[in-house]
């Protein structure tokens, strides 16, 4: 009886499953042409596209686990190849050949023929230059879903976005393509026959190098577990060197055969073209609780070892902390338990392993349940429009003091000075500075007084015309707007007073016109008036384009006075490491200064499991942070494709001590840290300016590098940047 053809779905399934060698080649046999093509569709050269489909079926045995029975093979395979095919493109130095003549005049034989199959027909040729046209993220968006069909919703959960996104991406990658061909006289071509060309021009069949290639990757990749691959990969990469095969595919063996406790040098984590690590940033981590560090020492070396330099730790609500305090009127559940003084703890544990502590604190939510009626009964909550407790996670939990009651603001403000007094803390971090962003908070006795007082009107009828959509709704939020600013201006005044060298920053809301109308958080304006001495916005929109608009508009809200430091969530890292280390070149790339990983979840953690391949790249070395620095002003504009202007430098350093002088090194740098142009030194005494005048071929910005030498003999590394330049 004969056998029965298995599926590639089972194949796969066997090989990873039991080891079946067979199995795996089998498949391989079948698939080969069919990623090929779609390799030469992303990269067009035949060299790169050989590259693709090494690295693409290495990688597939790399992640077997990822793939669930019910998919096609073929279509989790083809998005693979496409991510492989960028990376392979992006990584070479020469330019594609884009123009169908150019194929043309290769002639026969060769690797050019594989192509020239390709374009044959007039029609795919006008078509499949139009396609090579396209950015990366729309050529591969158009690839997988028109011409490979493959479901949107895989592509999306591979690539790690939202089907909405890779809607959109088709829909632009389609229009581009309508342009792209009407300018090159295909206008009545249209899109269908240009699709459907490309589905149909002859495939080139897999080239046979590729496939002895691909035959040998069975014997370097085991299914089994890590410590069989790297074994397996330390002999089988020998063999393959000894057996002559091409050093790229070597290359994409000895990459794609990394696991458990290695990095992936490919698409799915990191190319040989990722910028390097940048010098003088901040790379904090936010850590909701100090029960997220087990051992203290060995976590804290982990961050440390990762490249990053900063611990942001919660160490208060609104009325209790993780600490004896003489200001709060509680404590944590977890001193009680321990009756430890976790932000002693962590000040210590942190200086020891050379990370700087933020204590973070949030102002008003976090009210003990047995405190409520106490706090209700002085007219000190928040409330609701029915006169109920508001509860700032929105269902009962912590209750919220209101922002308005003078006891609150002295609360907010001598608890901050507390921490900066009796505390070596580096930083002090500000969670919740704002009215809750709800239209139902907050509507106390306090409130409407206030609101009276201020308008002088007497027919209002409270809370419902100053609800959403009352006749006074607008009113009630501009006539509230200032008072979060008044909390603001007093934690600074104090804790300024108390230690000047603690630095003050605040998480912000991204939509800054927002914030102020409706939450009271008019961040620009307290960056403005000196009380932050740097911003961190969370929550940027998945949208790469959507995250490089906003962190740009933020950096030039900021206007150079302090450093931007974007928080990348944990969702980034569920999707995988590569998505958050893409957001972080991005967000640097748009001018952020640093970034906060947010948050900690322990050491079993999304951010935890990132850390290895952070390290490779976005964070790889030891750096210092950012926001210690000389007075420095940035007098920068663009001109006729030059950046021209002049950047002054001053002695003082806030909150230092008494500096002797300070070493600049100034240069124009590309926005992911690579110098471009490096100005004259200089030695800052009193105050001194330098020219900029540099040919703009590209973002860059002018980055002031320097060392700040102390009166007693101690010296601080510091970097300075401008906003971006385009």
């Amino acid at each position: 009886m004969a056998e029965q053809v298995r599926s590639d779905e089972e194949l796969f399934i066997a090989w990873r499953d039991t080891g079946d060698r067979r199995a795996i080649a089998e498949l391989f046999r079948r698939c080969a042409d069919h990623a090929y093509r779609v390799a030469l569709r992303a990269c067009r050269r035949p060299e790169d596209a050989e590259d693709a489909v090494s690295e693409a079926f290495a990688t597939a045995m790399r992640r077997a686990d990822r793939f669930e029975r019910a998919q096609s093979f073929r279509n989790w395979l083809a998005i693979i190849v496409v991510n492989a095919a960028i990376t392979a493109r992006r990584a070479s130095r020469r330019r594609v050949l884009r123009e169908h003549r150019s194929v043309e005049r290769r002639g026969p034989g060769g690797k050019g023929d594989q192509v020239a199959k390709l374009e044959l027909d007039e029609t795919a040729a006008a078509a499949q230059t139009a396609l090579h046209r396209l950015p990366e993220q729309l050529r591969a968006a158009v690839v997988l879903r028109c011409v490979e069909n493959v479901p949107a919703r895989e592509v999306a959960r591979t690539l790690g976005v939202t089907e909405r996104t890779i809607t959109r991406r088709v829909d632009e990658g389609l229009t581009r393509l309508r342009r792209d061909l009407a300018a090159s006289g295909f206008a009545a071509l249209g899109l269908p026959a240009a699709v459907t060309a490309l589905q149909s021009a002859p495939a080139p069949a897999a080239p046979g190098s590729l496939l002895q290639a691909l035959s040998q990757l069975p014997q370097t990749i085991s299914p089994a577990g890590a410590a069989g691959a790297g074994a397996a990969l330390a002999g089988g990469a020998a063999a393959a060197v000894k057996a002559g095969l091409a050093t790229k595919v070597i290359t994409a063996l000895v990459a794609a055969s990394a696991l458990a406790g290695t990095v992936m040098v490919s698409k799915g984590f990191f190319s040989d073209s990722t910028p390097p690590a940048r010098e003088g940033e901040l790379r904090g981590v936010w850590v909701h609780s100090p029960g997220h560090f087990e051992d203290w020492d060995a976590e804290l070396a982990r961050l440390r070892e990762a490249g990053l330099n900063a611990v942001f730790l919660n160490v208060s609500d609104a009325t209790f902390g993780h600490y004896p305090s003489d200001v709060l009127p509680d404590t944590s559940e977890l001193y009680q338990k321990t009756g430890t003084d976790w932000v002693a703890h962590a000040v210590e544990a942190c200086h020891r392993q050379g990370l700087e502590f933020h204590a973070w604190r949030t102002s008003f939510s976090g009210v003990h349940r047995e405190n409520e009626i106490a706090l209700l009964e002085a007219g000190r909550l928040m409330l609701r429009s029915d006169s109920t407790i508001y509860y700032w996670e929105g269902k009962p939990g912590p209750a919220a003091l209101c922002p308005l009651h003078p006891a609150n603001v002295e609360l907010a403000a001598a608890a901050a000075e507390e921490l900066a007094k009796r505390y070596d803390i580096d930083g002090l971090h500000l969670g919740d500075m704002r009215f809750p962003h709800t239209n139902n908070a907050c509507f106390c006795e306090n409130c409407r007084k206030y609101f009276l007082d201020e308008t002088g009107l007497k027919d209002v009828r409270w809370p419902e015309d100053v609800e959403k959509g009352g006749r006074y709704y607008l009113k009630f939020l501009r006539i509230r707007e200032p008072l979060i600013t008044n909390v603001m201006r007093q934690v600074a005044e104090r804790v300024r007073a108390a230690s000047p060298e603690v630095k003050i920053s605040a998480q912000v809301f991204r939509h800054e016109k927002y914030a102020a109308l409706h939450v009271g958080q008019d961040w620009p304006a307290w960056v403005r008036a000196g009380y932050l001495d740097f911003v961190c916005p969370p929550d940027y929109p998945p949208s790469e384009g959507e995250l490089r608009t906003a962190v740009s508009r933020h950096a030039k809200l900021l206007a150079d006075r302090a450093p931007l430091y974007p928080l990348v969530a944990p969702k980034d890292a569920l999707r995988s490491p590569n998505a958050m280390a893409a957001r972080i070149e991005a967000m640097r790339e748009a001018g952020a200064d640093g970034f906060g990983l947010f948050h900690y979840g322990g050491p079993d953690g999304p951010v935890a499991r990132a850390l290895p391949v952070l390290s490779r790249a976005a964070t790889k070395g030891e750096t210092y942070t950012n926001h210690t620095s000389p007075r420095i002003a940035f007098e920068l504009k663009v001109e006729a494709r030059r950046l021209t202007g002049r950047v002054r430098c001053w002695l003082q350093v806030a909150g230092a001590g008494e500096v002797a002088r300070v070493e600049i090194e100034p240069v124009v740098e590309s926005p992911a840290g690579r110098e471009l142009v490096r100005l004259p030194a200089a030695t800052v005494t009193e105050s001194a300016e330098f020219e900029v005048d540099a040919a703009l071929r590209g973002p860059c910005r002018v980055a002031v590098y320097g060392t700040i030498h102390y009166a007693g003999g101690a010296t601080r590394r510091f970097a300075r940047r401008s906003r971006v330049f385009k």
